[in-house]
């Protein structure tokens, strides 16, 4: 009886206030939905029946899902839903939880007090999206976002550059904008010189960038990430000839941070007789060169010396470079070596053919291609004889040459072609997984992509004047074409 009495009398009162909102909103039953249309047939038809018919049990939960998708897609044309409707969305809130997991995972059981307000919000709703809907097409501006006169502003910083974004999009309007200085406005945080560096890339291990310095004295920066201020110089004293400064090693190496040492490797002049021909080992606590071994002479011409290392293995391509000999010897690389990093001995010297791109060491594997196409799996353990495929856990061949370093995670192993494929290799067997075959590749392009790069669950590979996404998991792609201006 009480449960009979109970709802008897909010039906009564249901009944009540849906006679009272509808003399409320007799205006916006007028409202000429055809003259503007929000693009979509059931939000549309659904515009017209929440002034015409009372929102009840059976048809709330449609009208309030459709509101809210009719709000996002207002945001998606660049619409500012602003104060109205965020009021209502907060009113929503108030009496629908946002996720039952969190309340022990059981559906809510909504009261008839729960039903009333639900009948104000789908109201409220829809007068204030009918509004803004028609805002859109008769003065975009008069609906869009200030973005010049109202940031995100995260009252607890007194830093402009600290601004929060603890919302999805940003705040709780959903407008995805920040006022934040920086990326927004495209805004240099700092620039450091450090001479040509050409492929040499920044390292950073906490707050700290670690830079390559091709010079004679200074070898090695170390900068504050957040301000670019210098915490450290690294330098060396290298054997002079008279006074030939020429022969100087200069650093021209991506440095590798391991936990004590900092590895890089030399390039400079005169070849194999010279003094710049080695990997150097920095002390990360002093600054100083601990020892240097034995990587063969990189001409400084060549402007990058490629390395790769880890706790156990040093691992870089070899050739001769030996310019001022009579004849003159050099060639792209040609050799994969790999040493042991505590001794410098020589484990293996592994002919995979002239190649650009860089070696990528993983644990006890190395990978490697050339400029045939033909991508390497090499074990770094086992001795085997330097022409011995058995060193080869497996190889790719690629339908054109493979000029830069691929890109792997925990399954996969990737990398694009100068034919204009990018590839998605089972990182364990070589195994084709899925590959993107590029439109109208530059044909006289020396490497077609950029090194891709790989975040969460997507690669990216990009050349100019078009980006390619490619998604991992299934193919997918999109195109942005734009041109990223560097520095």
């Amino acid at each position: 009886m009480i449960k009979s009495t109970t709802f008897n009398i909010s039906r009564y009162g249901f009944l009540v206030l849906t006679l009272v909102i509808s003399n409320v909103c007799s205006a916006q039953q007028n409202f000429n939905v055809d003259k503007y249309p929000s693009g979509d047939d059931e939000i549309d038809r659904l515009r017209a029946e929440v002034f015409q018919s009372p929102t009840t049990r059976e048809n709330y939960d449609v009208r309030i899902l459709m509101m809210k998708l009719w709000a996002v897609s207002l945001q998606q044309q660049g619409v500012w839903l602003g104060d109205t409707y965020f009021a209502v969305d907060q009113h929503l809130n108030r009496y629908s939880m946002w996720n039952p997991v969190f309340k022990g995972g059981e559906e809510q059981v909504y009261t008839d007090h729960d039903m009333e307000e639900f009948v104000k919000v789908v109201h409220d709703g829809y007068t204030a999206l009918n509004n803004l809907q028609k805002g859109l097409l008769e003065n975009p501006e008069s609906v869009s976002y200030p973005y010049n006169e109202v940031p995100i502003v995260n009252p607890t910083s007194p830093k402009k550059d600290n601004i929060g974004w603890g919302d999805y999009r940003g705040n709780p309007q959903r407008t995805g904008y920040t006022g934040a200085d920086g990326p927004v406005y495209g805004e240099t945080a700092w620039k450091f010189p450090v001479g040509l560096r050409w492929e040499s890339k920044p390292i950073i291990v906490g707050n700290d960038v670690y830079l390559a310095s091709p010079g004679m004295r200074n070898i090695l920066w170390k900068v504050d990430l957040e301000t670019g201020a210098v915490k450290n110089i690294f330098t060396h004293v290298p054997k002079m000839k008279g006074d030939q400064l020429y022969s100087t090693p200069a650093m021209g190496s991506t440095p590798i941070i391991l936990k004590d040492h900092i590895l890089m490797r030399e390039m400079g002049s005169r070849g194999n007789k010279g003094i710049s021909k080695h990997v150097v080992f920095i002390n990360r606590k002093t600054g100083q060169v601990d020892r240097r071994i034995d990587a063969g002479h990189v001409d400084y011409r060549a402007g990058y010396a490629p390395l790769v290392a880890n706790e156990k293995y040093v691992v870089y391509p070899y050739t001769v470079h030996d310019i001022e000999e009579r004849p003159p010897l050099c060639s792209p690389f040609t050799r994969i070596i790999a040493k042991d990093t505590k001794t410098g001995s020589r484990l293996w010297d592994f002919n995979i053919g002239p190649h650009f791109s860089e070696p990528y060491l993983e644990g006890d594997v190395v990978y490697v291609a050339n400029q045939k196409g033909d991508v390497y799996c090499l074990d770094i353990p086992g001795k085997f004889g330097p022409a011995s495929a058995q060193r080869i856990n497996w190889e790719f061949k690629a339908d054109g040459a493979v000029n830069r370093k691929v890109e792997v995670d925990d399954r996969h192993v990737y990398f694009g072609s100068n034919n204009g494929t990018v590839y998605c290799l089972d990182k364990k067997t070589g195994k084709l997984v899925w590959q993107f075959n590029m439109e109208n590749p530059e044909p006289n392009a020396f490497r077609q992509f950029t090194t891709l790069c790989r975040k969460v669950e997507n690669c990216i590979s990009v050349r100019q004047p078009k980006n390619y996404c490619v998604w991992t998991s299934n193919q997918e792609r999109w195109t942005l074409s734009i041109i990223l201006q560097i520095g």
